[in-house]
């Protein structure tokens, strides 16, 4: 019962909430430190009924009785970050401080205005892809030349992204206990994976334990596939608790995480100082897109700026993933001459998956230019066929004993 004498009791829960700025979690209380929610509070005449109406005087205005015709209204909304009180003071500002500077270079224009207390969300403040390549190239270079620096090698000084600090040590998000079960499932997977004994120093152990997350997720889409169910609808309690926890099993050295990091972006962003770079047919994409979203973090922790962008990060990374593997469909499965003999009756799937693929022989220094490419096209080695089919079981012989025969023969 929500009214009246016999009304219920609401129910007393505890609420915790993480900052978005300094990524503290908190419980709301009456009596805590304050939280604070980004909103927006603008005039509004959406509902109006009668436009004709003027605004009235702000001095002899009356809030008290709202007219039928609601000609003029305030309305609130919020994009539902959460931020202490405090953390979001010091971002505002330092907003206003760099608007200030901003505005006495470049007398831009910009969609919110400082001076009436108008912001962007620290996590609505999304780069462009181009901005994104450029800032991580270089806090990745940054992160080279520091480790050549440690190990005695002298080289070009990098351009370092303001409030990143390649000296920072950050916390660890884990107390004791949990990453002592962390190491031990990690090391279960290091035995189990290379038939080896345990080795916490082995560089390799955050990247099997991605490795088992990424093929777990794979393994169950295409059982669920078969099944004719969603992924995310049908997925057992039981499986959620395991990805979470291949998810967490990466807590290794940091020097470590900033090589595969490396490794991974040249593969999508291919470097040409880098040797030895993967044939883009040689990788699978999805194992990709986990190793890539699972490391990032390494490098995201050592932003110290206002503006953290590992959503925006994220986002650009399963765009890249997703056309590199519509590169991989598009030459394995499309041939020229399939797209030479394409008449003009050719459905209109057809006719634009053509399009498409000639639009990539347009761009073929992407990933296109590495020799494998043509090698692999050419019919040498095993090539793997995108999208890939999902196996089946065998069929089985009439015959019992035939089925023993081929068994006791099976390698």
């Amino acid at each position: 019962v929500c009214l009246g004498p016999r009304r219920s009791g609401a129910a007393q829960r505890r609420q915790l909430v993480t900052c978005i700025l300094c990524q503290e979690e908190q419980e709301v209380r009456g009596q805590g430190r304050a939280m604070v929610l980004a909103a927006f509070v603008q005039r509004s005449t959406v509902l109006s009924k009668n436009r004709r109406r003027s605004l009235p005087e702000p001095v002899h205005y009356d809030p008290l009785f709202m007219h039928p015709d609601l000609s003029l209204g305030t309305h609130n909304a919020s994009c539902g970050h959460i931020m202490h009180a405090d953390c979001w003071q010091r971002y505002f500002e330092a907003v206003q401080v760099k608007e200030q500077r901003r505005q006495q270079r470049l007398r831009g224009h910009t969609s919110y205005d400082v001076e009436h207390g108008e912001f962007l969300c620290p996590l609505v403040d999304h780069p462009s892809l181009e901005t994104w390549l450029k800032t991580t190239n270089q806090q990745i270079a940054a992160l080279c030349s520091a480790h050549r620096k440690q190990s005695g090698v002298e080289g070009a000084e990098p351009e370092v992204p303001e409030g990143f600090r390649v000296d920072f040590t950050p916390q660890n998000p884990f107390s004791s206990s949990i990453s002592e079960m962390i190491t031990t499932f990690s090391m279960s997977i290091y035995k189990v994976s290379l038939k080896l004994n345990p080795n916490e120093q082995d560089p390799r152990v955050p990247v099997l334990s991605w490795a088992t997350c990424a093929y777990t997720i794979q393994s169950i889409e295409r059982l669920l596939m078969d099944e004719d169910k969603p992924l995310f609808g049908s997925l057992p309690c039981r499986q959620v608790q395991f990805l979470l926890l291949d998810c967490s099993s990466s807590n290794n050295g940091s020097h470590t995480l900033h090589q595969a990091v490396h490794r991974l972006f040249t593969a999508l962003v291919p470097d040409s100082q880098v040797e030895d770079s993967l044939c883009v047919l040689d990788i699978d994409m999805f194992h990709l897109l986990v190793y890539s979203v699972m490391s990032y973090s390494s490098i995201h922790c050592l932003d110290q700026s206002e503006h953290r962008t590992v959503d925006s990060a994220h986002l650009h990374l399963l765009h890249l993933v997703t056309v590199a593997h519509l590169v991989q469909i598009l030459l394995t499965s499309i041939t020229e001459e399939v797209c030479m003999d394409q008449d003009s009756e050719g459905s209109e799937e057809e006719e634009l998956t053509c399009q498409l693929y000639n639009t990539l022989r347009k761009h073929l220094g992407r990933w296109c230019v590495h020799p494998g490419v043509r090698q692999a096209l050419q019919g040498g080695g095993g090539m793997v066929r995108f999208p890939r089919e999902s196996n089946q079981l065998i069929e089985l012989p009439e015959d019992y004993s035939t089925l023993i025969n081929q068994a006791s023969s099976f390698l």
